[in-house]
């Protein structure tokens, strides 16, 4: 389930759509099946600089704030620190790589650096490595790493999530590249960065392993408090519609549900997407 609010978090910021419904195909949430989407766009939930605590200022003119974890919550304390040095006044290179449990988990541990900080990452800040990722597209990512403090970005954490997609050759590419760029342009501007892995023993992780970290995921009803607090604060009303059965009548509920509403007087539409499963351009 977190890995769907997670997509969708992202699809909506992407295509800027405001409130929607969902409705899952299974129990365990794999699919996202049905999305009803209002007609009219709704601009209360815009948070500008003027309004965020000091912990959320400096990630661009929007920041999406969420509430920070409890204090009873596990794991809850941030482990990527940059030190400032007395002497000299430099601080500690701002570049961490990490671990996850397992592939399935990264998504788990990235959202968790961010619910630590009390917000929802922003676009741009993320690279999801798959085996096409090229290293142009990572190269692009160290630039608004390394020159975030010119652009009131200075608080992000750039991630380059899943490395153990990349192929052996294309990871030592990626660390020569930072290198070099870290060599050329310094970190008098820079943010932070995070490479996640899901699986250990890569190359990355070894030709940075001084940078290593640990990073355990906060507890999972942190994470569900994070995921529902930013649905209603970000996106709007969130269903989800579940069977343990097909046919089991999930599809006839939402529409009869936006019916109901248009009913009622409510803009409402009704949109399907099909993720992560067998579709055409017919559906």
């Amino acid at each position: 389930m977190l890995s769907v609010i997670y997509f969708v978090l992202f699809l909506m910021r992407k295509k800027n759509v405001s409130p929607i419904t969902i409705t899952t195909t299974t129990t365990t949430a794999a699919n996202i099946s049905n999305v009803i989407v209002p007609r009219t766009r709704s601009n209360s939930n815009s948070t500008t600089n003027s309004s965020l605590s000091g912990a959320d200022a400096g990630t661009g003119s929007v920041c999406r704030i969420i509430p920070l974890p409890s204090d009873r919550a596990r794991n809850r304390t941030d482990m990527l620190i940059s030190v400032q040095h007395e002497t000299n006044s430099e601080r500690s290179l701002p570049v961490w790589v990490a671990c996850a449990e397992s592939p399935s988990h990264v998504i788990e541990s990235l959202l968790s650096v961010y619910v630590r900080r009390g917000r929802l990452p922003e676009p741009g800040e993320i690279l999801f490595c798959t085996s096409n990722t090229t290293l142009e597209e990572c190269e692009l990512l160290f630039f608004r790493f390394l020159f975030a403090r010119q652009y009131n970005r200075y608080n992000c954490i750039f991630v380059v999530a899943d490395i153990h997609s990349l192929s052996y050759t294309l990871q030592c590419a990626v660390v020569e590249k930072l290198r070099s760029m870290l060599s050329q342009y310094g970190t008098e501007s820079s943010a932070s960065l995070l490479f996640l892995s899901g699986k250990p023993k890569q190359v990355i992780l070894n030709s940075l392993s001084s940078c290593h970290v640990e990073l355990p995921t906060l507890d999972y009803e942190s994470l569900r408090n994070a995921c529902a607090q930013a649905c209603i604060s970000h996106i709007g009303e969130t269903m989800c519609v579940r069977s343990s059965i097909n046919g089991g009548g999930k599809t006839f509920y939402v529409l009869k549900s936006v019916g109901d509403r248009q009913k009622n007087g409510q803009k409402v539409l009704y949109q399907r997407i099909p993720f992560r499963e067998n579709s055409d351009s017919s559906s």
